[in-house]
C-alpha cells in the first residue's frame, strides 16, 4: 500500500496478506467446528487440541494480530526513523486510514442490532476504547474492534516513543520492552485478569508494537538480503509452529497462567523475524504466489472488519458442507474456503474501492525531514 510517507514495499502487502488469510480461517475453523461440535453458541469451554504444529498454527491463528501489531510498529519507523512527526498530520492520516470503513460497519451494526445501542458505549466506541467493557457489542459486526482500538492507542503514543527513540536509540526500546513484561506481571499479581491484561489491551500489546520498532530500525541500518535472511525466515516459520503447538498444548487461547505474561513478547520476536526474513526470502516466490497474497493484502483491513459476518450467517443459517462424517474441523475449513472466504474477498474489493481508497487518496505527508 502506497503512502507519501513510506517506501513501498510489495513484501509488506504479502505479509498483511499472509496475516489477514490466517486469521479469517482461524476464526471460520475455531467458529464453525465449534458449531458443528457442540450445536450451540460459541464459548471457550471446549478449546480444539491441535494434532500437530501444522494443524496448531489455524487453531491457535489469533498469533496474527501479533503480527500486524509488530508489522505496525516497523511500518511507521521503516518511514520515519530519525525524522520528526507532526502529530496532527499523522492522527489526521490514521483517522482516514481506519475510520470510514470502521465508522460504516459500526452503524450498519447498530442498524441490524439496535438494542445495541447507547451513548456511551458509541463515544466509547468511536473513541478508541473498544477493547473495554460498554463498548457497543452489534453481533458479528464489532468483534474485531478491540484491535483498532488498541492499534489507536499505540498511534496516540508513536510519535512520542519515535522521539525519544531518535535520541536515545535501541536501548531505549529494550527497556520499555522490559518495563512492559514487568508491568504485566505486577498487574497479574494484583489479581488483574490475566486473559484480559494479555491479550485485549495496549499492557499486553505494547511491546509488540516497539519489537516492531526496533525491526525497523534494524530494517535500515542493517539489512541485507540473501542466505542468512532466508534461513532466517524458514528459522522462524518452523519456531511460528511450533510456538504456537505448545501453546495449544498448554491450554491455548483461554489459557489462564501468569507465564502467559510473556507469550506476547515471544509471539513478537518470532514475528518480526518472520518480517526480516521473508523481506528477502520473498524474492524467491513466484509471482502465481506473491501476486495474489499482495492483492489480499491491499484489501487486508476490509478483511479483517467483515468476515466475521459471513462466518455468523453459516452459523446462523446452517450454511455448513459436511463432506466427511465426523470431521469436523475439515469440514469447517472447507466451509469457511468455500463460503466464507469468497464472500469476503468480494465485498472487501468493494469497500476497498468504494470507502477505503478515497479517503487514502487525500492522506497528507506527516513527516518532516
Amino acid at each position: 500500500m502506497k503512502s507519501q510517507n513510506t517506501n513501498y514495499l510489495p513484501a509488506v502487502d504479502q505479509i498483511r496478506g499472509i496475516a489477514a488469510l490466517l486469521i479469517l480461517f482461524y476464526h471460520g475453523l475455531t467458529l464453525i467446528s465449534y458449531q458443528l461440535i457442540h450445536e450451540k453458541p460459541f464459548t471457550f469451554s471446549h478449546w480444539l487440541s491441535a494434532s500437530s504444529p501444522i494443524s496448531a498454527i489455524l487453531v491457535e491463528g489469533h498469533t496474527a494480530v501479533s503480527l500486524f501489531m509488530v508489522l505496525s510498529g516497523f511500518i511507521f519507523t521503516a518511514g520515519t526513523y530519525k525524522s520528526k512527526i507532526n502529530y496532527r498530520k499523522f492522527l489526521y492520516n490514521r483517522f482516514l486510514r481506519t475510520y470510514p470503513l470502521f465508522m460504516v460497519v459500526l452503524f450498519i451494526g447498530i442498524s441490524t442490532h439496535p438494542n445495541s445501542f447507547n451513548v456511551l458505549g458509541f463515544l466509547q466506541t468511536i473513541l478508541f476504547m473498544a477493547n473495554y467493557p460498554g463498548a457497543i457489542d452489534a453481533g458479528n459486526f464489532t468483534p474485531m474492534f478491540w484491535t483498532v482500538a488498541v492499534e489507536w492507542q499505540f498511534y496516540l503514543i508513536f510519535p512520542i516513543i519515535l522521539l525519544f527513540t531518535n535520541s536515545y536509540g535501541g536501548r531505549y526500546l529494550t527497556g520499555l520492552i522490559f518495563l512492559t513484561i514487568a508491568l504485566r506481571f505486577i498487574a497479574i499479581a494484583n489479581n488483574g485478569d490475566i486473559y484480559n491484561i494479555t491479550y485485549l489491551t495496549l499492557l499486553g500489546r505494547i511491546d509488540q508494537f516497539l519489537i516492531g520498532i526496533l525491526l525497523g530500525i534494524i530494517y535500515i541500518k542493517k539489512f541485507k538480503e540473501g542466505k542468512i535472511a532466508n534461513g532466517l525466515f524458514i528459522a522462524s516459520t518452523s519456531l511460528i509452529f511450533l510456538f504456537a503447538y505448545a501453546f495449544n498444548q498448554l491450554g491455548g487461547w483461554p489459557l489462564n497462567h501468569p507465564a502467559r505474561a510473556i507469550a506476547p513478547t515471544i509471539e513478537a520476536i518470532l514475528w518480526s523475524s518472520f518480517i526480516y526474513g521473508y523481506l528477502s526470502f520473498n524474492k524467491k516466490l513466484p509471482r502465481i504466489i506473491t501476486s495474489p497474497l499482495a492483492s489480499v493484502g491491499l484489501i487486508s483491513y476490509s478483511i479483517y472488519l467483515l468476515h466475521f459476518i459471513f462466518i455468523g450467517l453459516c452459523i446462523d443459517h446452517n450454511i455448513i458442507f459436511e463432506f466427511f462424517e465426523n470431521r469436523h474441523i475439515v469440514n469447517s475449513i472447507i466451509t469457511t474456503a468455500i463460503v466464507v472466504f469468497p464472500s469476503t474477498i468480494i465485498l472487501s474489493a468493494l469497500t476497498y474501492n468504494y470507502i477505503e481508497k478515497p479517503f487514502l487518496g487525500i492522506r497528507v505527508k506527516y513527516k518532516e525531514e
